[in-house]
């Protein structure tokens, strides 16, 4: 997290495998981009709502969502393209 108040990180869980870090961090940020404040940095929204609180949602699945969060991260993966590419003459996307 970028900017001026600087925060020492909160463990969230260990995983085992690069593929497991990728899927956690993606569900994070889905759930991030969800239920964050417009413009708040992710480190004031997890002090805000509490890592045992995201952990609970996010590791523990307490609340039953981490498939829907999962499928929104995939289609907004699948939406995306990258303005740089797009600048070129000939289109990269279809």
């Amino acid at each position: 997290n970028g900017g001026v108040k600087t925060r020492i990180a909160d463990l969230l869980t260990v995983v085992k495998t690069r593929e497991e870090v990728l899927d956690l961090t993606g569900i994070f940020m889905q759930y991030y981009r969800e239920n964050a404040r417009w413009t708040e940095r992710t480190s004031n929204f997890v002090e805000r709502v509490g890592i045992e609180h995201i952990r609970a949602v996010l590791i523990e699945d307490k609340s039953g969502i981490i498939d829907n969060l999962r499928n929104r991260m995939i289609q907004v993966i699948g939406a995306y393209k990258d303005p740089w590419l797009e600048s070129r003459k000939e289109p990269c996307h279809p």
